[in-house]
């Protein structure tokens, strides 16, 4: 990443009120996937991607928790205080995201949530990328050329997958998928204002039914059939 996402954040802050950033005259196209704690959702965006560029033969990217990593070197912030704003761990979102960023340059609640918002935005409106939670299906709810996935599985066989990829007893595991979808709830309630339900999706999968790759392949196939793969001219 270029120096894009400093400038607009220059921009926001009043630091460089000169380099704005140009928004596409079209925002997207872009795809998000939510997902319950234990759902493959970045083996899926990974295999999506693959499929996308070998379609489109354009350069799509996961935007992730690694990717957003990635943007504390343009921030001059420390990449363990970014991985807090996206994983809030305790108390609210705005109480995290006020002990991450300590510089004057973050002054309030309200300014905090609109450059949260404004960053995942950016994304969104660049277009060609997949956005893994983050509230991207609220952030980008009204780009037209958007779809909104949703993963869900049941709670025993997200559990058991838990279990395996962290090491954790049933309990652990348990206890772990409520803390994650209490967090991930926050935030989501910070962004909308209000509880997500099933009407801000489009598109509701079954992690337990289909493998990794089937899933990326119906998603690719909706994306096709809403024709976000279609370049407009």
């Amino acid at each position: 990443m270029k120096s894009t996402l400093q400038a607009y954040l220059n921009k926001r802050m009043g630091i460089a009120e000169k380099r704005a950033i140009k928004s596409p005259s079209i925002p997207g196209p872009v795809l998000t996937i939510s997902r319950e704690p234990g759902c493959p959702g970045m083996k899926i965006a990974n295999a999506l991607q693959e499929i996308l560029i070998e379609k489109e033969h354009k350069d799509w990217k996961v935007i992730s928790k690694e990717i957003l990593t990635e943007s504390s070197k343009e921030l001059d912030i420390h990449t363990d205080k970014v991985n807090k704003i996206f994983n809030i761990q305790e108390r609210t979102v705005f109480d995290e995201i006020l002990a991450a960023f300590s510089t004057k340059k973050f002054k309030n609640e309200r300014v905090i949530k609109k450059t949260v918002t404004e960053v995942i935005r950016t994304f969104s409106e660049n277009g060609h990328c997949i956005i893994v939670g983050r509230a991207g299906h609220i952030i980008a709810s009204d780009i037209k050329k958007s779809l909104h996935v949703r993963l869900y599985a049941p709670l025993e066989w997200r559990v058991s997958r838990i279990m395996k990829s962290r090491n954790l007893s049933s309990d652990d595991a348990r206890k772990y998928i409520i803390e994650t979808e209490k967090q991930r709830m926050n935030f989501r309630t910070v962004i909308k204002g209000s509880r997500t339900s099933k009407g801000d999706f489009d598109l509701i999968i079954n992690c337990a039914k289909l493998k990794p790759k089937d899933i990326a392949k119906l998603i690719a196939a909706c994306m096709e059939a809403t024709d976000l793969l279609v370049e407009h001219i």
